[in-house]
């Protein structure tokens, strides 16, 4: 998990105009800070009690300057398409989605705006990703808020997913694998097999 936010991070900051870099990147240290939060214990276990705080510091100051980085990227790209007289769904799902990882209060009718331009497949990609902060647990409030106005899975494959949630106190599974992004940019969820104990690897 950790290779994986540098990796993004890297490529993001090597060409700013990359915003789904930058979003994987920023989408990858949101969920290490709030799993550290959420689990301290394993967070000091893993670094130690010397260093755990000061990684824990140093990622939460890469988040805030990639909040606003990624942000303007987003933008950037916003303006370059319309002055273009173009239009790309995939970008504004990318602004709901970075509205979900910044907890904006406009992440809601962020959504239910892009929903309207999503065939049911897309629609279904998005809300997996949903589905996987939900299952580790994080990002409770604009989560839960957003899911509702998605449709749900038709039943076989709600339960081919197998995906579950993880109670407060036994958060101690993560992405161990790189989640990577599709053709058209939305974070695809690793399989379930390669969710592993948290911080090990």
């Amino acid at each position: 998990m950790f290779d994986a936010f540098d990796e993004y991070e890297q490529g993001f900051a090597a060409n700013l105009n990359h915003y789904y870099s930058g979003l994987n990147a920023l989408a990858m240290v949101t969920i290490i800070t709030e799993l550290a939060a959420a689990a301290s214990n394993a967070w000091t276990e893993r670094f130690g009690e010397e260093d755990a705080p000061i990684k824990l510091r140093d990622y939460t100051r890469q988040r805030a300057r990639l909040t606003g980085a990624v942000d303007f990227s987003i933008r950037a790209e916003a303006q370059r398409l319309a002055k273009a007289g173009n239009k790309d769904v995939w970008l504004d799902v990318s602004y709901a989605d970075f509205s979900c990882l910044t907890g904006r209060t406009t992440v809601v009718q962020d959504y239910r705006d892009v929903l309207k331009n999503l065939d049911p497949f897309s629609a279904d990609s998005v809300r997996r990703q949903l589905e996987i902060y939900e299952g580790l647990g994080i990002l409770t409030k604009p989560v839960t808020a957003s899911l509702p106005l998605f449709p749900a899975p038709p039943p076989a494959k709600a339960a081919a997913r197998g995906l579950r949630s993880f109670s407060s106190p036994a958060i101690v599974s993560t992405i161990s694998a790189a989640p990577s992004r599709d053709s058209h940019g939305t974070w695809r969820p690793p399989p379930r097999t390669q969710f592993a104990r948290k911080f090990k690897r």
